[in-house]
C-alpha cells in the first residue's frame, strides 16, 4: 500500500475522504437512517456491493491516515474493515449474519482504538491541538452512544456520525 517513505498527496487524500463522506451520506439516506443500518442493506446483491465498496473506501482511508502514526495498526484496521464487509447480513441469524456482526463489532472497536492511538501520537507532537481533538472525539463518541441508547441499536445515523467524524479527525491528523 504505502512504503516506509511514501505518503499520499494531501489533496488526493482529501478527495478520498470527501468521497467517503458523500458515499456515507448517500447510503445513510437510501432508507430511514433512524430505523436501518448499513448491514441491513447487504441482504440484496446490489446492497451488498454498495456496502462492500463503502467498507473498502473506509478501509483505504483509515489505512492511509493510520500509516503515518501507527504502521503496524494500519494493516490491522484495513483487514478488520474488509472482514466486516465480506459476510452479508440477514435477519435470519444464520452463520454469515453472525460472522458479519462479530467482524462488524471488531472493526468498530479496531478503528476506534486506532483513532485513539493516532490522536495520542498527535498529542505527543502538538499537545494543544491533540487535546482539542481528543475532547472533540470524546464528545462525538458520547453523542453516538446516546443515539445508540435512544434508538435501541445500531442505526445508519449513528454510523454516519461516527464514521464521518473518524474520517475527518484522521484526515486532520494526517495533514498536520
Amino acid at each position: 500500500m504505502l512504503s516506509n517513505n511514501m505518503t499520499i498527496n494531501k489533496k488526493l487524500f482529501g478527495f478520498l475522504v470527501t468521497l467517503d463522506i458523500l458515499y456515507l451520506l448517500i447510503l445513510t439516506f437510501l432508507n430511514d437512517p433512524f430505523k436501518t443500518n448499513y448491514s441491513m442493506m447487504t441482504s440484496s446483491i446490489v446492497g451488498y456491493i454498495m456496502v462492500f465498496i463503502l467498507c473498502l473506501l473506509l478501509a483505504i482511508s483509515i489505512y492511509i491516515s493510520t500509516y503515518k502514526y501507527n504502521k503496524k495498526y494500519a494493516l490491522i484496521a484495513f483487514i478488520t474493515m474488509l472482514l466486516s464487509a465480506i459476510f452479508p447480513y440477514n435477519q435470519n441469524g444464520d452463520i454469515f449474519s453472525n460472522l458479519h456482526e462479530i467482524f462488524g463489532y471488531i472493526a468498530f472497536v479496531t478503528i476506534n482504538i486506532v483513532t485513539i492511538l493516532n490522536i495520542y501520537k498527535f498529542y505527543l507532537i502538538d499537545s494543544s491541538r491533540g487535546k482539542t481533538i481528543a475532547i472533540l472525539y470524546i464528545i462525538i463518541l458520547f453523542i453516538d452512544v446516546l443515539l445508540y441508547i435512544e434508538t435501541s441499536g445500531t442505526k445508519a445515523i449513528e454510523q454516519l456520525i461516527l464514521l464521518s467524524s473518524i474520517l475527518l479527525i484522521n484526515y486532520y491528523l494526517y495533514i498536520y
